[in-house]
């Protein structure tokens, strides 16, 4: 299934996604992402390209236990993993 961009979708949609399969590349900032995980977080980025480290109280700009990261709107997240690979899309 491809998506070709962003858009409202509906609870149907994503589940049909999910069940189906969806090819993902990630080209992201590695170097980050151990700390992030081993501190409770999902690997991703701002949206841009600086990386972030969502938690459960919000993101953080390396892992769990650094500054929050600022946000000048609120933002709905997707953290898809498998295993210890874990990604993080925010809409």
């Amino acid at each position: 299934m491809g998506i070709q961009g962003a858009g409202i979708a509906t609870v149907n949609a994503i589940n049909q996604t999910l069940q189906g399969g969806f090819d993902l590349k990630w080209n992201g900032n590695y170097g980050d992402c151990p700390g992030c995980v081993d501190s409770g977080g999902a690997c991703g980025n701002d949206g841009g390209s600086e990386f972030r480290c969502f938690c459960k109280d919000g993101a953080h700009i390396t892992d769990c236990h650094s500054k929050k990261a600022s946000s000048s709107s609120s933002n709905l997240g997707l953290v898809i993993g498998k295993n210890n690979t874990q990604c993080c899309i925010t809409f």
